[in-house]
């Protein structure tokens, strides 16, 4: 415990969730908690990035986040807030670290995350951690390069019966990714730009249309 406290009071992209999380929030909100790693967000680092948002995107409002809550604002009538969840680095560990500690409440869990993690048996034992982590309405995001982890991870979704969109079909068409950003990074460019960020926020949002709307 003394080295999550360590953790949770470290000066990195966690700080995002504590701000994020603090705001006030509207009584009747429904809380919608994004999880994920740099495709979801990420925070400003010199000579990578400049700005906080899904990598990549060209500017936090084109991001998959922005655009999902965007469209389910536009389909109920309870004001739509975000939170995040990064676990500091995107890997799965650590988000499972923070979201236990945290009392987030959250009505509508979307998982994305596990490309900064090697797939192998600790993987195994902490993806399933996190899709069963949460009890309300959730949506999962396939892996954005890994085949092998999208198929398995698909395959735990079909198990408990939750909506999967598949990012390797979006990450598959090249005009979905390919900017680098201001820096022109390679490894910004292997993200996806805002051709696949809106990509993956219509597909999102499909599943939010035909599979979660009925139970709000």
């Amino acid at each position: 415990m003394n080295f999550l406290r360590r953790r949770l009071n470290s000066a990195d992209t966690t700080s995002q969730l504590d701000f994020i999380n603090s705001r006030p929030f509207p009584p009747d909100a429904f809380k919608v908690l994004f999880i994920g790693d740099s495709l979801m967000i990420h925070g400003q680092l010199k000579g990578v990035w400049d700005v906080s948002s899904g990598m990549a995107a060209s500017r936090p409002e084109n991001d998959y986040v922005h655009l999902v809550s965007k469209g389910l604002q536009e389909e109920i009538t309870r004001p739509a807030e975000a939170l995040y969840n990064n676990g500091g680095n995107g890997r799965l560990r650590e988000i499972l670290e923070y979201i236990q500690v945290r009392n987030l409440a959250p009505d509508m869990v979307i998982i994305q995350g596990g490309e900064n993690d090697t797939f192998d048996r600790q993987f195994r034992e902490y993806y399933p951690q996190l899709l069963d982590f949460y009890a309300c309405p959730r949506i999962v995001l396939g892996d954005w390069f890994s085949k092998d982890k999208s198929d398995y991870s698909g395959s735990l979704c079909r198990e408990r019966g939750l909506p999967f969109v598949n990012l390797c079909d979006i990450s598959a068409d090249k005009q979905n990714s390919g900017w680098g950003g201001p820096y022109d990074r390679k490894d910004v460019a292997s993200h996806p730009n805002d051709s696949g960020h809106a990509a993956i926020a219509k597909g999102v949002l499909a599943k939010v249309k035909a599979m979660v709307l009925q139970n709000i």
